[in-house]
Protein backbone atom coordinates (compact mmCIF):
# COMPACT_ATOMS: atom_id res chain seq x y z
CA UNK A 1 0.00 0.00 0.00
CA UNK A 2 1.07 3.41 -0.32
CA UNK A 3 -0.18 6.89 -0.31
CA UNK A 4 0.42 9.88 -2.44
CA UNK A 5 -0.68 13.20 -1.17
CA UNK A 6 -1.51 16.13 -3.56
CA UNK A 7 -1.28 19.20 -1.83
CA UNK A 8 -2.60 22.30 -3.78
CA UNK A 9 -2.87 25.97 -3.04
CA UNK A 10 -0.75 27.08 0.02
CA UNK A 11 -0.11 30.77 -0.96
CA UNK A 12 2.43 31.69 1.91
CA UNK A 13 0.60 29.96 5.04
CA UNK A 14 3.57 28.69 6.35
CA UNK A 15 2.10 27.51 9.92
CA UNK A 16 -1.03 25.91 7.60
CA UNK A 17 1.56 23.94 5.56
CA UNK A 18 3.15 22.71 8.82
CA UNK A 19 0.02 21.65 10.22
CA UNK A 20 -0.60 19.35 7.30
CA UNK A 21 2.98 18.08 6.80
CA UNK A 22 2.24 16.79 10.73
CA UNK A 23 0.07 14.64 8.90
CA UNK A 24 1.38 12.67 6.44
CA UNK A 25 3.43 10.12 6.36
CA UNK A 26 6.21 10.09 3.81
CA UNK A 27 7.81 6.31 5.08
CA UNK A 28 8.11 3.61 2.40
CA UNK A 29 6.72 4.00 -1.15
CA UNK A 30 4.24 6.83 -0.20
CA UNK A 31 5.02 10.73 -1.57
CA UNK A 32 3.81 14.19 -1.82
CA UNK A 33 3.23 16.23 -4.23
CA UNK A 34 3.04 19.78 -4.17
CA UNK A 35 0.92 21.47 -7.06
CA UNK A 36 2.30 24.60 -6.60
CA UNK A 37 1.22 28.85 -5.69
CA UNK A 38 3.58 28.20 -2.58
CA UNK A 39 3.78 32.17 -2.69
CA UNK A 40 2.16 35.41 -2.40
CA UNK A 41 -1.18 36.72 -0.54
CA UNK A 42 -0.30 34.85 3.03
CA UNK A 43 2.03 35.86 5.54
CA UNK A 44 5.51 33.85 5.27
CA UNK A 45 5.75 32.92 1.41
CA UNK A 46 9.74 32.54 1.90
CA UNK A 47 9.12 29.99 4.31
CA UNK A 48 6.53 28.08 2.72
CA UNK A 49 9.03 27.62 -0.34
CA UNK A 50 11.68 26.85 2.33
CA UNK A 51 9.83 23.99 4.13
CA UNK A 52 8.83 22.27 0.93
CA UNK A 53 12.00 22.65 -0.59
CA UNK A 54 14.09 21.18 2.47
CA UNK A 55 11.53 18.32 2.48
CA UNK A 56 12.31 17.10 -1.08
CA UNK A 57 15.91 17.67 0.00
CA UNK A 58 15.61 15.62 2.97
CA UNK A 59 13.23 12.56 1.49
CA UNK A 60 14.63 12.67 -2.42
CA UNK A 61 12.47 13.43 -5.15
CA UNK A 62 11.46 10.45 -5.38
CA UNK A 63 9.34 11.29 -2.42
CA UNK A 64 8.56 14.67 -2.68
CA UNK A 65 7.87 16.30 -6.13
CA UNK A 66 7.09 20.50 -6.23
CA UNK A 67 5.04 21.90 -9.30
CA UNK A 68 5.87 25.42 -10.33
CA UNK A 69 2.59 26.78 -10.01
CA UNK A 70 1.52 30.31 -11.81
CA UNK A 71 2.28 32.44 -8.88
CA UNK A 72 5.80 31.25 -8.89
CA UNK A 73 6.00 31.75 -12.77
CA UNK A 74 4.76 35.53 -12.46
CA UNK A 75 7.52 35.96 -9.78
CA UNK A 76 10.41 34.33 -12.06
CA UNK A 77 9.14 36.22 -14.77
CA UNK A 78 9.63 39.79 -13.42
CA UNK A 79 12.46 38.57 -11.36
CA UNK A 80 13.90 37.49 -15.28
CA UNK A 81 12.74 40.33 -16.95
CA UNK A 82 15.25 43.46 -16.01
CA UNK A 83 12.31 45.93 -17.33
CA UNK A 84 9.15 44.75 -15.35
CA UNK A 85 7.82 45.85 -12.58
CA UNK A 86 4.54 44.24 -12.89
CA UNK A 87 4.42 42.05 -10.18
CA UNK A 88 6.16 43.75 -7.68
CA UNK A 89 3.13 46.68 -7.82
CA UNK A 90 0.87 43.62 -7.24
CA UNK A 91 2.52 42.71 -4.48
CA UNK A 92 -0.07 43.81 -1.66
CA UNK A 93 1.82 45.69 0.64
CA UNK A 94 4.78 44.27 -0.46
CA UNK A 95 4.51 40.86 1.67
CA UNK A 96 5.89 38.63 -0.48
CA UNK A 97 8.66 40.52 -1.05
CA UNK A 98 9.19 41.87 2.38
CA UNK A 99 9.60 37.67 2.67
CA UNK A 100 12.18 36.92 0.65
CA UNK A 101 14.78 39.70 2.45
CA UNK A 102 16.48 39.17 5.26
CA UNK A 103 15.43 41.41 7.52
CA UNK A 104 18.29 44.01 8.05
CA UNK A 105 17.60 43.86 3.57
CA UNK A 106 14.25 44.69 4.31
CA UNK A 107 14.58 47.52 6.97
CA UNK A 108 17.07 49.33 4.35
CA UNK A 109 14.79 48.83 1.33
CA UNK A 110 11.72 50.14 3.99
CA UNK A 111 13.84 53.51 4.30
CA UNK A 112 13.83 53.95 1.06
CA UNK A 113 10.34 53.09 -0.19
CA UNK A 114 8.80 56.66 -0.68
CA UNK A 115 11.60 58.19 -2.12
CA UNK A 116 12.25 56.18 -5.05
CA UNK A 117 10.46 55.39 -8.52
CA UNK A 118 8.55 51.89 -8.73
CA UNK A 119 10.84 51.02 -11.35
CA UNK A 120 13.99 51.64 -9.33
CA UNK A 121 12.20 49.84 -5.79
CA UNK A 122 11.94 47.09 -8.22
CA UNK A 123 15.12 46.67 -9.47
CA UNK A 124 16.60 47.31 -6.00
CA UNK A 125 14.14 44.64 -4.99
CA UNK A 126 15.54 41.82 -7.66
CA UNK A 127 19.20 42.33 -6.71
CA UNK A 128 18.35 41.92 -2.65
CA UNK A 129 16.27 38.93 -3.75
CA UNK A 130 18.87 37.45 -5.39
CA UNK A 131 21.54 38.35 -3.28
CA UNK A 132 19.27 37.09 0.10
CA UNK A 133 17.80 33.99 -1.02
CA UNK A 134 18.85 33.39 -4.61
CA UNK A 135 19.28 29.55 -3.89
CA UNK A 136 15.35 29.77 -3.35
CA UNK A 137 15.00 31.22 -6.51
CA UNK A 138 17.16 28.89 -8.32
CA UNK A 139 15.19 26.24 -6.80
CA UNK A 140 12.00 27.76 -7.92
CA UNK A 141 13.71 28.02 -11.39
CA UNK A 142 14.38 24.18 -11.78
CA UNK A 143 10.47 23.15 -11.08
CA UNK A 144 8.55 21.08 -13.78
CA UNK A 145 4.95 22.14 -14.01
CA UNK A 146 3.80 18.66 -14.72
CA UNK A 147 4.33 15.27 -13.31
CA UNK A 148 3.12 12.01 -14.39
CA UNK A 149 2.62 8.49 -12.68
CA UNK A 150 1.90 6.83 -15.80
CA UNK A 151 0.56 3.68 -14.20
CA UNK A 152 -1.48 4.48 -11.86
CA UNK A 153 -2.90 6.99 -14.79
CA UNK A 154 -2.52 10.19 -12.36
CA UNK A 155 -1.39 13.41 -14.15
CA UNK A 156 -0.37 16.31 -11.72
CA UNK A 157 -0.95 19.75 -12.60
CA UNK A 158 -0.80 23.14 -11.64
CA UNK A 159 -3.99 23.00 -8.84
CA UNK A 160 -5.29 20.03 -10.49
CA UNK A 161 -5.04 15.96 -10.33
CA UNK A 162 -6.00 13.69 -13.04
CA UNK A 163 -7.30 10.55 -12.17
CA UNK A 164 -9.22 8.45 -15.22
CA UNK A 165 -10.11 11.18 -17.06
CA UNK A 166 -12.15 12.95 -13.79
CA UNK A 167 -10.16 16.20 -12.73
CA UNK A 168 -9.84 17.37 -9.22
CA UNK A 169 -9.32 20.49 -8.62
CA UNK A 170 -7.14 21.74 -5.28
CA UNK A 171 -7.60 25.34 -5.54
CA UNK A 172 -7.92 26.98 -2.03
CA UNK A 173 -7.88 30.19 -0.33
CA UNK A 174 -5.78 29.05 3.14
CA UNK A 175 -4.95 32.66 3.58
CA UNK A 176 -8.57 33.25 3.98
CA UNK A 177 -9.92 30.05 6.22
CA UNK A 178 -6.68 28.06 6.91
CA UNK A 179 -7.47 25.68 5.11
CA UNK A 180 -4.97 24.00 2.77
CA UNK A 181 -6.49 21.86 -0.25
CA UNK A 182 -5.13 18.40 -0.39
CA UNK A 183 -5.89 14.78 -1.53
CA UNK A 184 -4.94 11.61 -0.64
CA UNK A 185 -4.61 8.50 -3.60
CA UNK A 186 -4.71 5.12 -1.87
CA UNK A 187 -2.83 2.60 -4.64
CA UNK A 188 -4.50 -0.48 -2.96
CA UNK A 189 -8.01 1.07 -3.84
CA UNK A 190 -6.93 2.98 -7.01
CA UNK A 191 -8.77 5.89 -6.03
CA UNK A 192 -8.99 8.93 -3.56
CA UNK A 193 -9.49 8.43 0.10
CA UNK A 194 -12.73 11.01 1.09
Amino acid sequence: MARIYAVGDIFGCANELDAVLGSMDLSGSNMVVFLGNYIDKGPDSRSVVDLVSDLQHNYGQEHVVALCGKHEESFLNWLDDPESAQWFMEDEDLATCSTFMKHKTWESFEQVLFEKEMSELSTSAKIAIDEDYGYLVDWMRGLPSRYEIEDLDLVFTRRTVLHGGQMHDLTGHPHKDGEIPILIYDTDINGFIE
